[in-house]
């Protein structure tokens, strides 16, 4: 993936140069009274990645990551790896569901199969 970049307009402006299939991570800081850590949200999408971004702009996330894929099918079970490494709502992430294919699309976690 490339990054992390600040989430900001300029900035998603100035990386984000392509449409089509892309998987994104953002990051946030979560602070305890004795430490502090991330916890990151990740995403795909088929079109538009800088208008999906900017989507987030007023979020709690301050940066992300982004990698475009080759197809529908490579940014589903890219996602899918990333939130299996980072382990689901239990780990890191803020996903509290597993990634669904896109409807109309016939494909399987390569992690777990789902």
């Amino acid at each position: 993936m490339e990054g992390p970049f600040q989430l900001a307009d300029s900035v998603i402006d100035a990386v984000i140069n392509n449409t089509g299939p892309a998987v994104f991570l953002l990051r946030r800081i979560e602070e305890t009274p004795t430490y502090a850590h991330y916890r990151a949200f990740i995403g795909r999408i088929d079109g538009n990645l800088a208008a999906t971004l900017k989507q987030w702009l007023d979020s709690d996330y301050r940066v992300f990551s982004f990698q475009y894929v080759e197809s529908a099918d490579a940014a589903f079970k890219q996602q899918c790896a990333i939130w299996h490494q980072l382990e689901g709502p239990d780990g890191k992430l803020d996903n509290k569901e597993h990634p669904e294919p896109n409807d109309g699309q016939i494909i399987h976690c390569p992690v777990c199969s789902t």
